[in-house]
Protein backbone atom coordinates (compact mmCIF):
# COMPACT_ATOMS: atom_id res chain seq x y z
CA UNK A 1 0.00 0.00 0.00
CA UNK A 2 1.44 3.43 -1.01
CA UNK A 3 2.01 5.91 1.90
CA UNK A 4 -0.93 8.03 0.60
CA UNK A 5 -3.51 5.76 0.76
CA UNK A 6 -2.19 5.04 4.22
CA UNK A 7 -2.75 8.67 4.91
CA UNK A 8 -6.19 8.92 3.66
CA UNK A 9 -7.16 5.94 5.92
CA UNK A 10 -5.89 7.85 8.89
CA UNK A 11 -7.65 11.13 8.13
CA UNK A 12 -10.98 9.14 7.40
CA UNK A 13 -11.25 7.42 10.95
CA UNK A 14 -12.64 8.84 14.67
CA UNK A 15 -11.41 9.28 17.65
CA UNK A 16 -12.55 9.45 21.39
CA UNK A 17 -11.10 9.28 24.83
CA UNK A 18 -8.70 5.92 25.12
CA UNK A 19 -9.69 3.42 28.29
CA UNK A 20 -6.71 1.56 29.05
CA UNK A 21 -5.60 -0.69 32.36
CA UNK A 22 -4.24 0.66 35.80
CA UNK A 23 -0.50 0.58 37.16
CA UNK A 24 0.65 0.61 40.21
CA UNK A 25 4.34 0.75 39.05
CA UNK A 26 6.85 3.72 37.73
CA UNK A 27 5.89 4.92 34.48
CA UNK A 28 6.34 7.82 31.64
CA UNK A 29 4.21 9.08 29.09
CA UNK A 30 3.04 7.98 25.50
CA UNK A 31 1.58 10.17 23.01
CA UNK A 32 -0.72 8.88 19.87
CA UNK A 33 -1.71 10.90 16.86
CA UNK A 34 -5.62 10.29 16.03
CA UNK A 35 -6.27 11.96 12.94
CA UNK A 36 -9.36 11.90 11.90
CA UNK A 37 -10.08 13.36 15.74
CA UNK A 38 -7.52 16.11 15.35
CA UNK A 39 -6.66 14.88 18.63
CA UNK A 40 -3.80 13.47 20.88
CA UNK A 41 -3.90 11.08 23.18
CA UNK A 42 -1.99 10.87 26.02
CA UNK A 43 -1.32 7.64 27.73
CA UNK A 44 1.26 6.08 31.03
CA UNK A 45 3.35 3.06 30.34
CA UNK A 46 3.56 0.92 32.85
CA UNK A 47 7.52 0.74 33.55
CA UNK A 48 7.03 -3.35 35.16
CA UNK A 49 4.38 -4.19 32.55
CA UNK A 50 4.54 -2.14 29.61
CA UNK A 51 0.68 -1.82 30.18
CA UNK A 52 -1.00 1.85 28.75
CA UNK A 53 -3.34 3.48 31.00
CA UNK A 54 -4.97 7.28 30.08
CA UNK A 55 -3.72 10.43 31.17
CA UNK A 56 -6.66 12.50 32.47
CA UNK A 57 -7.89 15.02 30.19
CA UNK A 58 -6.83 12.85 27.06
CA UNK A 59 -7.21 13.66 24.53
CA UNK A 60 -6.17 16.82 23.88
CA UNK A 61 -7.13 19.05 20.41
CA UNK A 62 -4.62 19.82 18.21
CA UNK A 63 -4.81 20.59 14.15
CA UNK A 64 -6.47 19.06 11.14
CA UNK A 65 -5.23 15.63 10.36
CA UNK A 66 -2.26 14.81 13.08
CA UNK A 67 0.26 12.36 10.91
CA UNK A 68 3.12 12.71 13.38
CA UNK A 69 4.60 13.32 17.08
CA UNK A 70 7.54 13.99 18.50
CA UNK A 71 8.73 14.74 22.01
CA UNK A 72 11.45 17.58 22.46
CA UNK A 73 14.76 15.50 24.16
CA UNK A 74 14.00 17.70 27.00
CA UNK A 75 10.77 15.91 27.66
CA UNK A 76 9.40 19.32 27.74
CA UNK A 77 7.77 19.90 24.69
CA UNK A 78 5.69 17.84 22.23
CA UNK A 79 5.59 18.80 18.51
CA UNK A 80 2.14 17.42 16.29
CA UNK A 81 2.16 17.83 12.79
CA UNK A 82 -1.05 18.47 11.11
CA UNK A 83 -1.48 17.70 7.58
CA UNK A 84 -4.39 18.89 6.58
CA UNK A 85 -3.89 22.53 7.50
CA UNK A 86 -0.25 22.31 7.03
CA UNK A 87 0.97 23.31 10.47
CA UNK A 88 2.82 22.08 13.30
CA UNK A 89 1.35 22.39 16.60
CA UNK A 90 3.61 23.16 19.86
CA UNK A 91 2.57 21.48 23.13
CA UNK A 92 4.00 21.76 26.96
CA UNK A 93 4.40 18.67 28.63
CA UNK A 94 2.78 19.43 32.22
CA UNK A 95 4.28 17.47 35.03
CA UNK A 96 0.89 14.79 35.01
CA UNK A 97 1.96 14.10 31.47
CA UNK A 98 -1.28 16.27 30.56
CA UNK A 99 -0.96 19.21 27.71
CA UNK A 100 -1.85 22.84 26.82
CA UNK A 101 -1.14 23.85 23.13
CA UNK A 102 1.32 27.28 23.02
CA UNK A 103 -0.36 29.19 19.77
CA UNK A 104 -0.12 30.18 17.41
CA UNK A 105 0.64 26.96 15.10
CA UNK A 106 3.65 27.26 12.78
CA UNK A 107 2.81 27.05 9.30
CA UNK A 108 4.25 24.45 7.15
CA UNK A 109 4.21 23.63 2.96
CA UNK A 110 1.75 21.87 2.07
CA UNK A 111 0.74 18.28 3.12
CA UNK A 112 3.35 17.80 5.66
CA UNK A 113 3.49 13.93 6.33
CA UNK A 114 6.07 13.35 8.24
CA UNK A 115 9.10 14.88 10.51
CA UNK A 116 12.09 14.27 12.57
CA UNK A 117 14.28 16.55 14.63
CA UNK A 118 18.12 16.23 16.18
CA UNK A 119 19.31 14.11 19.13
CA UNK A 120 20.19 18.39 20.73
CA UNK A 121 16.50 18.93 19.61
CA UNK A 122 17.85 22.23 18.02
CA UNK A 123 16.52 21.48 14.47
CA UNK A 124 13.00 19.82 13.32
CA UNK A 125 12.86 18.96 9.67
CA UNK A 126 9.84 18.41 7.65
CA UNK A 127 8.69 16.67 4.35
CA UNK A 128 5.76 18.51 2.91
CA UNK A 129 4.47 16.10 -0.07
CA UNK A 130 2.67 18.71 -2.01
CA UNK A 131 4.76 21.47 -2.20
CA UNK A 132 7.31 18.81 -2.31
CA UNK A 133 10.11 20.20 -0.10
CA UNK A 134 11.62 20.28 3.14
CA UNK A 135 11.27 22.88 5.22
CA UNK A 136 13.85 22.62 8.01
CA UNK A 137 13.24 24.98 11.66
CA UNK A 138 15.11 25.73 14.75
CA UNK A 139 14.33 25.00 17.85
CA UNK A 140 13.87 27.41 20.66
CA UNK A 141 15.68 25.19 24.18
CA UNK A 142 13.89 27.67 26.48
CA UNK A 143 9.89 27.86 25.27
CA UNK A 144 10.10 25.55 22.36
CA UNK A 145 9.39 27.79 19.94
CA UNK A 146 10.08 26.92 16.09
CA UNK A 147 12.00 29.12 13.84
CA UNK A 148 12.30 28.31 10.03
CA UNK A 149 16.57 28.42 8.53
CA UNK A 150 16.98 31.27 6.41
CA UNK A 151 16.68 29.42 2.64
CA UNK A 152 13.77 26.90 3.85
CA UNK A 153 11.74 25.25 2.33
CA UNK A 154 14.35 23.36 0.17
CA UNK A 155 13.40 21.93 -3.15
CA UNK A 156 12.80 17.89 -3.28
CA UNK A 157 11.69 17.91 -6.87
CA UNK A 158 10.06 14.73 -5.72
CA UNK A 159 5.75 13.98 -4.17
CA UNK A 160 7.94 12.77 -0.85
CA UNK A 161 6.60 11.23 1.79
CA UNK A 162 8.96 10.16 4.72
CA UNK A 163 11.96 11.16 5.91
CA UNK A 164 15.12 9.86 8.39
CA UNK A 165 18.16 11.29 9.41
CA UNK A 166 21.47 9.51 9.90
CA UNK A 167 22.58 9.06 13.15
CA UNK A 168 25.53 11.45 12.76
CA UNK A 169 23.28 13.71 11.60
CA UNK A 170 25.05 14.70 8.10
CA UNK A 171 23.44 13.26 6.05
CA UNK A 172 19.31 12.85 5.18
CA UNK A 173 17.22 10.39 3.51
CA UNK A 174 13.91 11.33 1.73
CA UNK A 175 11.36 8.72 0.71
CA UNK A 176 10.13 9.30 -2.82
CA UNK A 177 7.34 7.18 -3.19
CA UNK A 178 5.57 8.07 -6.46
CA UNK A 179 8.93 8.05 -8.02
CA UNK A 180 10.48 4.49 -6.62
CA UNK A 181 13.45 6.66 -5.15
CA UNK A 182 15.45 8.00 -2.23
CA UNK A 183 16.78 11.42 -1.96
CA UNK A 184 19.92 11.97 -0.22
CA UNK A 185 20.73 15.47 1.45
CA UNK A 186 23.84 16.64 3.24
CA UNK A 187 23.24 18.75 6.41
CA UNK A 188 25.28 21.82 7.43
CA UNK A 189 25.03 22.73 11.17
CA UNK A 190 22.62 24.94 10.58
CA UNK A 191 20.40 22.68 9.14
CA UNK A 192 21.07 23.63 5.42
CA UNK A 193 20.12 20.72 2.94
CA UNK A 194 22.16 20.30 -0.21
CA UNK A 195 21.24 17.16 -2.42
CA UNK A 196 24.59 15.10 -3.13
CA UNK A 197 25.54 13.66 -6.35
CA UNK A 198 23.62 10.97 -7.94
CA UNK A 199 20.57 11.77 -5.52
CA UNK A 200 17.69 10.50 -5.42
CA UNK A 201 18.64 6.68 -5.55
CA UNK A 202 16.38 4.16 -7.51
CA UNK A 203 15.69 1.71 -4.55
CA UNK A 204 12.54 -0.14 -6.26
CA UNK A 205 9.20 -0.47 -6.86
CA UNK A 206 6.62 1.38 -4.23
CA UNK A 207 8.39 2.10 -1.29
CA UNK A 208 6.57 2.39 1.69
CA UNK A 209 8.76 3.12 4.93
CA UNK A 210 12.23 3.89 5.73
CA UNK A 211 14.27 2.85 9.05
CA UNK A 212 18.51 3.58 9.74
CA UNK A 213 20.32 1.31 11.58
CA UNK A 214 21.75 3.29 14.87
CA UNK A 215 25.29 2.69 13.53
CA UNK A 216 24.49 4.71 10.37
CA UNK A 217 25.55 1.63 8.12
CA UNK A 218 22.54 0.56 6.84
CA UNK A 219 19.44 2.05 5.70
CA UNK A 220 16.16 -0.03 5.35
CA UNK A 221 13.32 0.21 3.04
CA UNK A 222 9.89 -1.62 2.69
CA UNK A 223 8.12 -2.25 -0.45
CA UNK A 224 4.78 -2.39 -0.01
CA UNK A 225 3.74 -3.74 -3.25
CA UNK A 226 6.46 -5.97 -3.35
CA UNK A 227 5.20 -7.32 0.21
CA UNK A 228 9.68 -7.00 1.01
CA UNK A 229 12.20 -5.07 2.31
CA UNK A 230 15.94 -4.53 1.20
CA UNK A 231 18.68 -3.02 2.67
CA UNK A 232 21.29 -0.53 1.15
CA UNK A 233 24.43 0.37 2.54
CA UNK A 234 25.91 3.71 3.44
CA UNK A 235 28.89 5.37 2.11
CA UNK A 236 30.06 6.88 5.48
CA UNK A 237 31.95 9.99 3.21
CA UNK A 238 29.38 10.67 1.14
CA UNK A 239 26.33 9.11 2.46
CA UNK A 240 25.20 7.49 -0.83
CA UNK A 241 23.52 4.02 -0.73
CA UNK A 242 24.36 0.21 -2.13
CA UNK A 243 21.80 -1.96 -1.90
CA UNK A 244 23.42 -5.42 -0.18
CA UNK A 245 20.93 -7.54 -2.57
CA UNK A 246 19.50 -7.46 -6.08
CA UNK A 247 16.49 -9.77 -4.94
CA UNK A 248 14.25 -8.38 -1.52
CA UNK A 249 13.71 -9.89 1.30
CA UNK A 250 10.25 -11.06 2.01
CA UNK A 251 7.85 -9.75 4.70
CA UNK A 252 4.51 -9.77 5.08
CA UNK A 253 1.40 -8.50 3.04
CA UNK A 254 1.77 -4.41 2.19
CA UNK A 255 4.75 -3.65 4.38
CA UNK A 256 4.77 -0.24 5.66
CA UNK A 257 6.01 0.91 8.86
CA UNK A 258 9.52 -0.30 10.30
CA UNK A 259 11.65 0.46 13.11
CA UNK A 260 15.53 -0.95 14.52
CA UNK A 261 15.53 -1.24 18.02
CA UNK A 262 18.24 0.40 19.94
CA UNK A 263 21.20 -2.22 20.02
CA UNK A 264 21.31 -2.61 16.01
CA UNK A 265 20.31 -6.06 16.46
CA UNK A 266 16.59 -6.24 15.64
CA UNK A 267 14.38 -5.12 12.63
CA UNK A 268 10.46 -5.29 12.98
CA UNK A 269 8.11 -4.20 9.77
CA UNK A 270 4.02 -3.69 10.36
CA UNK A 271 2.46 -5.17 7.63
CA UNK A 272 -0.70 -3.73 6.74
CA UNK A 273 -2.51 -6.33 4.38
CA UNK A 274 -1.60 -9.27 6.83
CA UNK A 275 -2.16 -7.83 10.31
CA UNK A 276 1.21 -9.04 11.52
CA UNK A 277 4.24 -7.84 12.37
CA UNK A 278 8.03 -9.36 10.68
CA UNK A 279 10.75 -9.29 13.00
CA UNK A 280 14.71 -10.03 11.40
CA UNK A 281 17.96 -10.26 12.85
CA UNK A 282 20.47 -7.64 11.32
CA UNK A 283 23.73 -8.69 10.60
CA UNK A 284 26.35 -6.45 11.87
CA UNK A 285 28.55 -6.26 9.11
CA UNK A 286 26.64 -7.54 5.57
CA UNK A 287 23.41 -6.02 6.70
CA UNK A 288 21.29 -9.08 5.93
CA UNK A 289 18.13 -9.39 7.63
CA UNK A 290 17.29 -12.59 8.92
CA UNK A 291 13.70 -13.68 9.92
CA UNK A 292 13.38 -14.35 14.11
CA UNK A 293 13.10 -17.96 14.24
CA UNK A 294 10.35 -19.66 16.84
CA UNK A 295 12.30 -22.21 19.33
CA UNK A 296 10.32 -24.39 21.61
CA UNK A 297 9.16 -21.43 24.23
CA UNK A 298 8.98 -18.76 21.85
CA UNK A 299 7.20 -17.56 18.77
CA UNK A 300 9.08 -16.62 15.69
CA UNK A 301 8.44 -14.25 12.88
CA UNK A 302 5.43 -13.14 11.99
CA UNK A 303 3.90 -11.63 15.21
CA UNK A 304 0.03 -11.51 14.79
CA UNK A 305 -1.21 -7.77 15.64
CA UNK A 306 -4.40 -6.07 15.27
CA UNK A 307 -6.49 -5.08 11.83
CA UNK A 308 -4.42 -2.51 9.44
CA UNK A 309 -1.04 -2.13 11.30
CA UNK A 310 0.74 1.23 10.46
CA UNK A 311 3.77 1.88 12.55
CA UNK A 312 5.97 0.12 15.41
CA UNK A 313 7.88 1.73 18.57
CA UNK A 314 9.87 0.84 20.37
CA UNK A 315 10.28 1.79 24.35
CA UNK A 316 14.02 0.45 26.00
CA UNK A 317 12.92 0.53 29.30
CA UNK A 318 11.20 -2.63 28.94
CA UNK A 319 12.21 -3.35 25.91
CA UNK A 320 8.45 -3.09 24.65
CA UNK A 321 7.16 -2.78 21.56
CA UNK A 322 3.76 -1.03 20.46
CA UNK A 323 2.20 -1.58 17.32
CA UNK A 324 -0.29 1.05 15.75
CA UNK A 325 -3.39 -0.55 14.43
CA UNK A 326 -5.18 1.89 11.95
CA UNK A 327 -7.95 -0.28 11.50
CA UNK A 328 -8.95 -1.89 14.79
CA UNK A 329 -8.15 1.30 16.22
CA UNK A 330 -5.88 -0.37 18.75
CA UNK A 331 -2.06 -0.26 20.00
CA UNK A 332 -0.84 -4.12 20.10
CA UNK A 333 2.20 -4.43 22.92
CA UNK A 334 4.31 -6.64 23.26
CA UNK A 335 7.80 -7.65 25.44
CA UNK A 336 10.89 -7.93 23.57
CA UNK A 337 13.54 -10.51 24.40
CA UNK A 338 16.71 -9.00 23.98
CA UNK A 339 18.61 -11.71 23.37
CA UNK A 340 16.58 -13.62 20.21
CA UNK A 341 14.29 -10.86 19.35
CA UNK A 342 11.17 -12.56 19.59
CA UNK A 343 7.84 -10.90 20.97
CA UNK A 344 5.54 -11.58 23.20
CA UNK A 345 2.01 -9.84 24.10
CA UNK A 346 2.09 -8.50 27.60
CA UNK A 347 -1.38 -8.38 29.35
CA UNK A 348 -4.26 -6.41 28.78
CA UNK A 349 -3.09 -6.48 24.73
CA UNK A 350 -4.15 -4.94 22.73
CA UNK A 351 -4.85 -1.44 24.38
CA UNK A 352 -8.23 0.68 22.86
CA UNK A 353 -7.74 3.71 21.65
CA UNK A 354 -11.16 4.54 20.45
CA UNK A 355 -9.68 5.91 17.71
CA UNK A 356 -6.73 4.58 14.34
CA UNK A 357 -3.61 5.92 15.55
CA UNK A 358 -1.56 7.32 12.93
CA UNK A 359 1.68 7.80 15.02
CA UNK A 360 3.67 7.59 18.65
CA UNK A 361 6.16 9.23 20.31
CA UNK A 362 7.38 7.94 23.94
CA UNK A 363 9.17 9.88 26.76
Amino acid sequence: MRKSAICCLLLLATAMFPSCGGSGHGSHGAYLTIPAGSKVAAFNIDEKTGGLSGINGSPFLTGHGPLDVIIHPSNKFLYILNSSDATISLFNINGDRSLTEVKPRTPTGVTPLDMTMNKAGSLLFVVNAGSRNVSVYSVDGGSGALTEIADSPFDAGQASSQLVLAPNENFLYVMNTNSNSVSIYSVDSSGALAQIANSPVDVGFAPSGLAINPAGTFLYVSFSAQNGINGFAIDPATGGLTAISSVIFAAGTAPVGMTIDSSGKFLYVANFGSDNVSGYTLDPIAGTPTPIASTSSEAGSPFGVGKGPTFVKIDDSGPFVYVGNNTAGTISAFTMDTTTGSLAAIDGSPFTTNGSPSSMAIQ
